[in-house]
């Protein structure tokens, strides 16, 4: 129904853009989303912060990583728009759900993302209980980003775990 209301509309707007698209997103119509989102710019509408969340939320839902990687490395670059939070957790969830952890860990590191960084690190937990190398990666995000306490928290953590990294080998 709310396809046909917006077809009805004789000059859409970024709100009813965003709306649609985001209904179609929150309710898992993920390809119906990217045709959406590409019908807005091909109708000359800018998108927004919530259009490009809803973009990368579906792509999260339907394990679309390439199309992720594109719509939010264009977010700025085409659009000037600053990835928020919001983006960067939608595509780390898309790595984490694609079995990608590794990945969406990395991903985390160059943002200094400690949020970031700690959701992914409870996903690889629940995969992998023993993973010394994102415990060890967390510890440095957290020693980058000058989070001194949490990083000791974690490594003490570590030790009365019995997670060891090999010495000279990452």
């Amino acid at each position: 129904m709310a396809r046909c209301i917006f077809d009805k509309i004789e000059a859409n707007n970024m709100v009813s853009w965003t709306a649609i698209i985001m209904g179609c997103a929150m309710h898992g119509h993920a390809l119906d989303t990217l045709s959406l989102f590409e019908q807005m710019l091909m109708d000359g509408v800018e998108p927004d912060y919530v259009a490009f969340m809803a973009v990368l939320t579906a792509c999260s839902r339907a394990g679309l990583v390439d199309e992720a990687w594109k719509y939010l490395n264009s977010t700025e670059k085409e659009f000037g728009i600053t990835p928020g939070m919001d983006h960067y957790v939608a595509v780390a969830d898309l790595l984490g759900r694609a079995g990608r952890l590794e990945e969406a860990y990395d991903f985390s590191k160059p943002h200094k993302n400690v949020e970031l960084a700690e959701k992914v690190l409870d996903k690889i937990i629940l995969v992998d209980p023993e993973n010394i190398g994102a415990n060890t990666s967390m510890s440095n995000i957290y020693f980058s980003a000058q989070g001194w306490k949490d990083a000791s928290k974690l490594r003490i953590y570590m030790r009365k775990r019995g997670l060891k990294k090999i010495p000279a080998c990452s």
